[in-house]
């Protein structure tokens, strides 16, 4: 029997730790109203949380009619679980595909002042005065001669 004790301890030290993570990373969250939080936060966060709290809420509901002996899946509780997983992984993809997007815009600009870099540093001449390549190879174009507007005649 004192196996058993040994074990249960251990199962409630896990239980117990795995319980102060999820406080700990659920206290930003609690310790201020939505009403702060929310506007601190991207569209996409914002759509996680709302979901993530009905999530919540439908799962203590879940949860509520099995203590109470009713069976939840008959329940439209399951219906709406369902939903919002769903939902998360639509948004969850959305994300992934904004996140990449962005991170390829990112990347873009650095290649081309790569490039710049290197086109200026070779065009320092041999006094070490720096010439300006671009200046040269893109020379304002010539005046052109502007028209007069032609009169009507009556």
């Amino acid at each position: 029997m004192s196996g058993l004790h040994g074990e249960m301890e251990k199962k409630f030290a896990r239980f117990n730790q795995a319980l102060s993570s999820i406080e700990n990373e659920v206290a930003p969250f609690v310790s201020s109203p939505l009403g702060e939080i929310v506007p601190r936060l991207s569209s996409v966060e914002n759509a996680k949380l709302s979901m993530a709290y009905s999530y919540s809420i439908n799962a203590l509901f879940y949860m509520y009619l099995k203590t109470q002996g009713v069976s939840p899946s008959d329940h439209p509780v399951k219906k709406d679980l369902e939903r919002i997983k769903r939902y998360m992984a639509k948004t969850i993809a959305m994300d992934k595909t904004l996140k990449e997007s962005a991170k390829k815009e990112d990347e873009a600009p650095t290649k081309r002042n790569e490039t710049e870099t290197k086109t200026e540093t070779e065009t320092v001449t041999e006094n070490g005065v720096k010439k300006d390549k671009k200046r040269k190879s893109k020379s304002p174009p010539p005046k052109a001669k502007q028209k007069k507007p032609k009169k009507k005649r009556r």
